[in-house]
């Protein structure tokens, strides 16, 4: 990892420590804080988040709050370490090196699909 991704990783470590003190406050002022820094990047999918963090009738409305509120502090953290530093920032530069380099669409994640053959009838699996 170079030091522009580790600054940004701990950028975004450091954003949910304060994000868990105080959730409900707190994910706006970060919107706010994101809304400043990104200028007209993402404006549209800005706003929509922003809709789901305030409009009690969002669908996501819940599901934001469930999350902060209900799963580990931990969990949530790496889990968006994973998505927002390794997938996206980190991962989107080389994804697009691969691609020129191989000549094909690289994905951004990989789905494991299970044939109907398998036994294990794991919760939540077909």
């Amino acid at each position: 990892m170079d030091v522009s991704t580790t600054i940004k990783k701990f950028g975004l470590e450091q954003a949910f420590k304060y994000l868990h003190k105080d959730p409900e406050k707190n994910m706006l002022k970060l919107m706010d804080w994101a809304d400043k820094f990104a200028g007209d990047e993402l404006e549209a999918q800005r706003k929509i988040v922003r809709e789901a963090m305030t409009n009690p009738e969002h669908p996501y409305y819940g599901y934001i709050r469930h999350i902060l509120n209900d799963i580990d502090p931990h969990v949530m953290k790496t889990t968006a370490v994973n998505f927002f530093i390794n997938a996206a920032l980190a991962g989107w530069p080389r994804q697009e090196e691969c691609r020129k380099k191989y000549g094909c669409n690289i994905p951004w994640t990989i789905l494991l699909d299970p044939t109907s053959a398998c036994n294990l009838h794991c919760t939540g699996c077909w």
